[in-house]
C-alpha cells in the first residue's frame, strides 16, 4: 500500500501544473548557519517548483528567481509579533497561482503570479 501511495504521489507531482515547496528553514535567504543546506540545496536546485514558502528567520523577505542562486522565487514569512507578522494567501484559478503577502495591518507586501 505504501508503494502505491508513493507511486500515486509521484504521478500527481509530475502532472501538477504548479508546484509549491513548503519548508521551515529557507535554503536561500537564511542569514544564520543553515544546517539543512548541505542536505537539500543540491537536490532542490533544479527541482521544478514554481515557488518556495518558508519561515524561520522571523523577518519577511522575497527573493526573485535567480537572485541568490535559487531556481524558483523564495518567500520568507515574517515574525510572530504584530509589527513583523505576515500571512501568505495562495489563490489558484485555472493555470494561474497568485500569491499575496499581507502584514498585520492588511497592507499588501507582495502580489505575484507564478
Amino acid at each position: 500500500v505504501d508503494f502505491l501511495k508513493e507511486e500515486l504521489s509521484a504521478k500527481a507531482f509530475r502532472r501538477a501544473k504548479k508546484r509549491v515547496l513548503i519548508h521551515h528553514i529557507p535554503l536561500y535567504g537564511n542569514d544564520g548557519v543553515n544546517l539543512c543546506a548541505g542536505l537539500w540545496t543540491k537536490l532542490l536546485e533544479k527541482a521544478p517548483f514554481n515557488v518556495s514558502l518558508n519561515a524561520h528567520t522571523h523577518s519577511y523577505a522575497f527573493h526573485p528567481k535567480g537572485e541568490l542562486g535559487n531556481n524558483y522565487p523564495v518567500i520568507i514569512g515574517g515574525g510572530y509579533k504584530m509589527d513583523s507578522a505576515t500571512v501568505m494567501v495562495l489563490e489558484k484559478k485555472k493555470d494561474e497561482l497568485r500569491i499575496r503577502v499581507l502584514n498585520a495591518e492588511g497592507e499588501v507586501l507582495l502580489d505575484i503570479v507564478v
